[in-house]
């Protein structure tokens, strides 16, 4: 996997279930670069955060 946004292959990418959305992480240790996803759909962390203080 490469970062989309300095092309390098030093992405982490953690997966979790919030509130039954599948909610992933991928984070780059050279650029810093970090991107949210929830269910599939690219979403700011804010719109994550959201999701997750519901019950």
């Amino acid at each position: 996997m490469r970062c989309s946004v300095c092309n390098e292959s030093t992405v982490v990418e953690v997966r979790l279930v919030v509130n039954s959305h599948v909610v992933v992480m991928k984070s780059c240790s050279i650029c810093d670069s970090r991107s949210w996803t929830k269910d599939g759909v690219e979403m700011a962390v804010t719109g994550i955060l959201e999701a997750a203080s519901k019950r």
